[in-house]
């Protein structure tokens, strides 16, 4: 397990799983119940999760951001943290190509979904979200290509992006105040990891399918076109 999915069981521990639990499970178990009993409730909610929740959980909704035309064929979904260097390289890698070819073209309809595995990413991702629909991949594409530096220098640097995508100090204070921002970004990511299983970033599903292949352009674009032959 890498330094990025070790920070998630820190960082969505405390908060995401947190938040999760208290909102949307019925949780009857007491401080008092033993870790072996706690491991067992934790495997029945599991097991209760059929493919009909995760259908749902990867059916498109208003609320996501993506690129490409609604009725594409192809829905790519992609849950992402901005700290994360294996999602800074899918974007530069993959993504990327895959606008001109696939995207613009209608053939795919990718989401971003946010799975923050820091605090940093957190909150980087709550100032996209805030920026708007239209500067939203704007915000996401800049913090993948300065990854190494807000991710090492911090909020300041983070605080001096948002600036520059037109959200000021007074602007991104009432963002990181913004209940709702915080609510959409914890629930997404708390229901692709109790749900879909996601505990690593970036995981990909492609029309329902997680995409397990090597993150090159070419052998998603493979998997892409079998998906548009029917296979």
């Amino acid at each position: 397990m890498n330094k990025y999915a070790i920070m998630f069981f820190g960082f969505l521990s405390v908060v995401i799983l947190t938040f999760v639990i208290t909102r949307q499970l019925n949780d009857g178990s007491s401080a008092a119940e033993s870790s072996a009993k706690t491991q067992e409730d934790q495997q029945v909610v599991v097991k209760k999760y059929t493919d009909a929740d995760k259908a749902k959980i990867l059916t498109p909704t208003e609320g996501d951001n993506y690129l490409g035309k609604d009725l594409a064929p192809v829905v790519m979904i992609e849950y992402a943290s901005l700290s994360c260097p294996h999602c800074a390289h899918f974007h530069e890698k993959v993504v990327e190509p895959l606008i001109p070819t696939y995207i613009e073209s209608g053939k795919v309809k990718l989401i971003y979904r946010d799975y923050p595995l820091d605090n940093l990413a957190y909150k980087a991702s709550r100032v996209a979200h805030c920026s708007g629909k239209d500067k939203y991949f704007s915000f996401i594409k800049v913090f993948f290509k300065s990854q190494n530096s807000w991710s090492m220098s911090g909020e300041d640097e983070i605080k001096k992006i948002a600036k520059l995508g037109g959200l000021d100090e007074a602007a991104y204070a009432t963002c990181m105040a913004n209940k709702q921002v915080e609510e959409n970004i914890l629930k997404v990511a708390g229901d692709a990891n109790k749900v879909l299983g996601v505990s690593s970033t970036p995981t990909i599903f492609i029309n329902g399918n997680q995409y397990k292949g090597p993150h090159k352009f070419e052998d998603v674009a493979e998997f892409i076109d079998k998906q548009l032959k029917g296979e």
